[in-house]
């Protein structure tokens, strides 16, 4: 791999020529060469840091910046050429894997084309089986049944009916003839067997069902007669329930006519004392009104005498005041009355 150190003006860390030897360093087997481009890449780091470029001035640390972005360019720059090398490589087995379905693709349609016709009669021969099978199989499932006996003579006869109308030839079963000739005629024998047994237990069902019929009719009749006599025997005990029951009305009706009239009596004894009660206390409460108010007007009479009187002595004693307090009789005795008939303001005589 050709490789050079950087310029004088520092443009480049390391110049990687493209070609056979990078593609030879990205496809080693080992990383020696890788190990040795990042050696030389080690050794411009280590002579760059020991110039000890000053970060205390602008144009150092602008150095400091640069350096460390040729770094990063380098990077980018080798990882482009190893990038380039894998997507070239990345299309190999793409061209690989095209040309190797293009080439199965052919082969497998020739050889489908030159076996064709083997084909073509291999799947007529499956068809052709497989109807002759599934037509002995029907044959088996018929022979071994298991819900034979849950079946109709009538359903069996027409099952048997189209087993007599198989035609078993040489073209029809091949090789397979000998099988159908044989499940053909068992089956003939069960479904003959199995359809005289249905006979049989359908007639035995006929008459079952006769007979239970008529014991059903005998049951209704009996039923009809046991309603009836149930219906006489609920009339007359309806009829006599009724009878006792009028004749304990009639009982109810005279009791309580009875009832009546002696309440009736009773009442107008009641009403006649109550009448006699009431004339009794309206008399004695007339007697003790009377008493009451002529008590009443005796004590209003006393009262208004002892008021007069009372009165009296006070104008008589008001009288004699006015009289020696210099005051003429006829004079005194006008301005007491003026006095009594408050028509004098402010002044009255407390009694």
């Amino acid at each position: 791999m050709a490789m050079d150190t950087i310029d004088r003006e520092d443009t480049a860390l390391i110049i990687v020529h493209e070609g056979q030897d990078a593609r030879a360093l990205f496809e080693a087997t080992d990383t020696a060469g890788a190990d040795r481009l990042l050696a030389m890449v080690r050794a411009k780091i280590d002579a760059f840091k020991a110039e000890h470029p000053s970060i205390e001035t602008e144009a150092g640390r602008k150095r400091i910046k640069s350096f460390a972005y040729k770094i990063a360019q380098f990077k980018t720059a080798l990882d482009a050429v190893g990038k380039e090398i894998v997507d070239e490589a990345k299309e190999i087995p793409k061209r690989i894997d095209a040309n190797r379905k293009h080439i199965k693709d052919t082969l497998d349609a020739w050889r489908d084309e030159v076996r064709q016709p083997v084909t073509d009669w291999e799947t007529a021969e499956e068809a052709r089986v497989s109807r002759i099978k599934g037509e002995l199989n029907e044959l088996q499932v018929t022979i071994a049944d298991p819900d034979w006996i849950t079946r109709s003579s009538e359903c069996l006869r027409d099952r048997l009916g189209e087993i007599e109308r198989i035609e078993v030839t040489e073209a029809s079963f091949n090789e397979y003839s000998g099988a159908a000739d044989e499940l053909k005629a068992k089956a003939i024998a069960v479904l003959t067997e199995r359809i005289t047994a249905a006979e049989t237990r359908e007639a035995e069902a006929a008459e079952l069902a006769r007979l239970r019929a008529e014991a059903e009719e005998r049951a209704r009749k009996d039923r009809e007669a046991e309603i009836a006599r149930k219906a006489a025997e609920d009339a007359k005990r309806e009829a006599e329930a009724k009878a006792e029951a009028e004749r304990l009305a009639a009982q109810k009706r005279e009791a309580d006519l009875k009832a009546a009239a002696e309440k009736a009596e009773q009442d107008r004894r009641d009403a006649e004392q109550r009448a006699a009660d009431a004339e009794k206390k309206a008399k004695e409460d007339a007697e003790r009104d009377a008493k009451a108010k002529a008590d009443a007007e005796e004590a209003e009479r006393k009262r208004r005498e002892q008021d007069t009187a009372h009165k009296a002595r006070i104008n008589r004693e008001a009288m004699t005041a006015l009289i020696h307090g210099g005051i003429d009789e006829a004079i005194a005795k006008q301005v007491l009355t003026l006095i009594i008939k408050r028509e004098i303001p402010h002044v009255s005589i407390a009694y």
